[in-house]
Formats: C-alpha cells, structure tokens, sequence
C-alpha cells in the first residue's frame, strides 16, 4: 500500500485529533511513507466538514490573496491531521 484516501462517511472521523491519531499510526505501520489524501476543495466538496475549517468553494474566491490565505490555511489544518495530498 502507497496511499490511502479518507471520506468522512466510511472513516466515522469527527476531529482533527482523531485524523491525526489514524494518519500517525497509518504511517507507523507502512514500510514506505503513504500518500494520506482528501478531497478538500472548500464549499460543497469538504470530505470532514465537522473537523476542518469551513472555507469559500473555489468558485466564490475571485481574489487571489483571498484564494491563497484561503488554501493556505486548509493545507496548514491537513498538515496537522497528517493528510498529505489534497485532491481538490
């Protein structure tokens, strides 16, 4: 196995601190570092609505600063629940 994708309807995952805790041990079982990914776009398409941040959908961000703090502080939010790959 070299990757793993989570959705909030099959994991049964409802903070961030659990994520982390099921990304940590993924990892520690693995022979190789695994791709951990999620579908995280903002708006509509948010795989765990209730552990992340709620952000703008990409549609509605028509300002490029407002896009990047935006994406930013998503990435930063998966970085700590040990998703590594964001499929939006």
């Amino acid at each position: 196995v070299g990757g793993i994708i989570y959705y909030d309807w099959c994991n049964k995952l409802y903070s961030l601190g659990e994520i982390r805790n099921l990304s940590a041990e993924l990892q520690r079982l693995a022979t190789i570092p695994l791709l951990i990914a999620a579908d995280m776009e903002g708006g509509p398409v948010m795989r765990f609505r209730v552990a992340f941040s709620q952000t703008t959908g990409n549609r509605e961000l028509r300002n490029p600063i407002h896009a990047y703090e935006t994406a930013y502080a998503l990435g930063c939010e998966m970085r700590f629940a040990g998703i590594n790959m964001n499929l939006a």
